[in-house]
């Protein structure tokens, strides 16, 4: 079966409306020109000859009990004209064309305040004035004129807009007019009807399948082009879910590669670090079993020699440890967390090893933070070793702060010490594993940080410019 493309259906549509809209714009502008320029002249002709009929009226004849029978005498012979005298107040009005019993010669005319205005502006300035009042179903035209003497004269007729055999032709036309309309606007929401139909159907089937291999019906549309975007899609989402797979593989080999080389790096690390401590057990111990002399001094020499072998033996605990952790992949587990609560919790597990070494820890917590979503544990853990890093590096009567900030979707984590500062030839692999300003250090912390920080999308990095050493983490709420 032919299937008109949908933008041909609508290309029609358009084209029968705009013949419409064209046909009776001719036909308005048809109307227009035949009878509101005659009929407003012909009104206000006779508006002007009333008025004008009134004035000499009253001109000849002085004495003002008669103009009420002057006025109906004027304006008698010009249909729907109504008029009166002026004289800072209303004398006389009229109507003597008015269909009824009699003329409303007691009742104020439509639009007094108009008429007054007018007449007041005529009577003072003794002068002939027209005014005209378009309006959206009729046109209201008011002159006063006044001479040297006497009350002003006024009179005021309407003109419908449309009237007559005008009037039943536009009728005619905005009749068919809004069949053609009401035909045009059916077809146009039947095909527009269909079209969302088959969009509705396109997207459910893109929502059932977010993995995106082949979520589209192979069953035409009804519209070729909605049945092209279709075959495109299926073939794009075949497309997508190879790549899918690739950059997976890919992500996993790169993922490895880069574990081996951490894992190289680590090991030479670890057979430096490793080998000191272990060449002082073995002195130590040796110390311990060939030192002469009485028991005392045995005794004496055997647990100085037992406190460095675990002293030693500690430090090569925490290395593995640390050495253990920044070997396996970090998986966060967020949750919500309040950052202030958790900062808080951060700076209180450290405040008694501040206070030993005589070191003050200022914390400033968020002025405002919103709830925010990660792994309080691991981001805790990254504190601890920023922490426990500035403690190392800062003298007593130093001071240590600890700040976090809330802007802009993320969270920073600020650790500023007023120690000696980095070392500028460590400075740049300050991050990297077993790299340390310290004699005692193992140089795996900040290692971890780093790895803790890209586990949760974020950063670490050393504020450079600062005194002292100015560390931070941010990433995102």
């Amino acid at each position: 079966m032919f299937t008109l493309p949908f933008k041909t259906r609508l290309l029609l549509h358009w084209l029968v409306l705009l013949a419409i809209i064209v046909a009776m714009a001719a036909l308005l502008a048809s109307l227009a020109r035949e009878g509101s320029r005659a009929q407003l002249a012909r009104a206000e002709l006779a508006a002007r000859s009333g008025c004008e009929s009134l004035l000499g009226l009253a001109a000849r004849h002085h004495q003002p009990t008669a103009l009420e029978a002057l006025a109906d005498l004027a304006l008698r012979d010009l249909p729907g004209v109504e008029g009166g005298y002026w004289d800072e107040r209303l004398l006389v009005h009229v109507f003597p064309t008015l269909d009824g019993d009699r003329p409303p010669t007691d009742a104020p005319p439509a639009g007094l305040p108009h008429i007054a205005a007018l007449a007041e502006r005529a009577r003072i300035g003794r002068t002939s004035l027209v005014e005209i009042d378009p309006g959206l179903r009729e046109t209201r035209i008011a002159v006063a004129c006044a001479d040297a003497t006497g009350p002003a004269a006024w009179t005021q007729t309407r003109v419908p807009t449309l009237v007559g055999s005008t009037f039943d032709r536009l009728a005619l036309a905005m009749g068919a007019l809004l069949v053609f309309t009401l035909l045009a606007g059916g077809g146009f929401l039947w095909s527009v009807t269909r079209w969302n139909r088959s969009i509705g159907d396109i997207e459910a089937a893109l929502r059932r399948e977010p993995d995106g291999r082949q979520p589209l019906p192979d069953a035409s549309t009804g519209h070729p082009e909605l049945d092209r975007i279709a075959h495109a899609l299926n073939a794009y989402a075949d497309r997508l879910a190879a790549a899918r797979d690739e950059a997976a593989a890919l992500g996993r080999t790169l993922a490895d590669a880069q574990r081996l080389a951490l894992l190289g790096r680590l090991s030479a690390g670890l057979a430096h670090e490793v080998r000191n401590p272990l060449a002082t057990l073995r002195l130590r111990a040796e110390n311990a079993l060939a030192v002469a002399g009485d028991d005392a001094t045995r005794l004496d020499r055997a647990h100085q020699a037992l406190d460095a072998v675990l002293e030693q033996t500690g430090r090569v605990e925490r290395l593995i440890g640390s050495l253990l952790a920044l070997t396996q992949p970090f998986h966060p587990a967020p949750r919500e967390v309040d950052p202030a609560l958790w900062l808080e919790a951060c700076a209180a597990r450290h405040r008694a090893a501040f206070a030993a070494v005589k070191v003050t820890l200022v914390v400033t917590p968020p002025e405002t933070a919103p709830i925010a979503r990660f792994d309080p544990d691991l981001m805790g853990r990254a504190c601890d070793n920023l922490l426990a890093n500035a403690r190392a590096h800062t003298p007593p009567g130093g001071t240590v702060g600890l700040r976090l900030d809330a802007g802009g979707g993320r969270l920073v984590l600020r650790v500023a010490d007023s120690g000696p500062g980095v070392a500028p030839r460590v400075a740049a692999q300050l991050f990297e594993p077993f790299v340390t300003g310290r004699a005692d250090g193992v140089g795996l912390g900040l290692a971890l940080v780093r790895e803790i920080a890209a586990a949760h999308g974020g950063h670490a990095r050393l504020v450079p410019d600062t005194p002292g050493a100015t560390f931070e983490i941010d990433w995102p709420i």
